[in-house]
């Protein structure tokens, strides 16, 4: 077998900065909800998550209040874990929100008729139109080496 064939796809991210940047430095350490290590022990999650909660997050790159007050978690969190692990046919949705740029995931999860975990959060009719709606308002579709950066805040 080749080293084309026996490469996996590389991982997408939906979220405009690596997960690790929605963090703050509170008493010498970096705390927030992107470090939080289940999002490496449930791939895809990040991903999940962010459909949900993109406007939130998105909002966390420019927090400026009480570092001591800084979110650990979301409210869709634990959905977005467990849809992350959910499985479908032979895969883990997760597995399928790091190979799939959030439309693909959408659609497939459309044409597949699969009723993701997540949509309990809101209702299944809503929640991929909030998904749809993030992906149209905040997804911005980046090279693989390149990271934006938001001269606003100063850095």
């Amino acid at each position: 077998m080749d080293k084309i064939s026996n490469c996996r796809p590389s991982k997408v991210r939906w979220s405009s900065q690596p997960k690790e940047s929605y963090s703050v430095l509170y008493d010498g350490e970096m705390v927030g909800i992107g470090l939080d290590p289940i999002f490496d022990a449930a791939p895809g999650a990040w991903n999940i998550m962010w459909l949900t909660s993109a406007e939130k997050l998105e909002s966390l790159l420019a927090y400026g209040d009480d570092p001591g007050q800084f979110p650990a978690s979301l409210g869709s969190m634990p959905l977005a874990i467990a849809t992350a692990l959910q499985a479908h046919g032979d895969r883990l949705l997760g597995e399928l929100a790091e190979e799939m740029k959030p439309r693909q995931f959408l659609d497939y999860l459309r044409n597949n008729k699969v009723d993701p975990i997540i949509n309990q959060i809101h209702g299944h009719d809503i929640w991929f139109d909030i998904a749809s709606d993030n992906i149209k308002k905040h997804y911005i579709e980046l090279a693989d080496n390149v990271n934006p950066v938001d001269f606003r805040q100063g850095g």
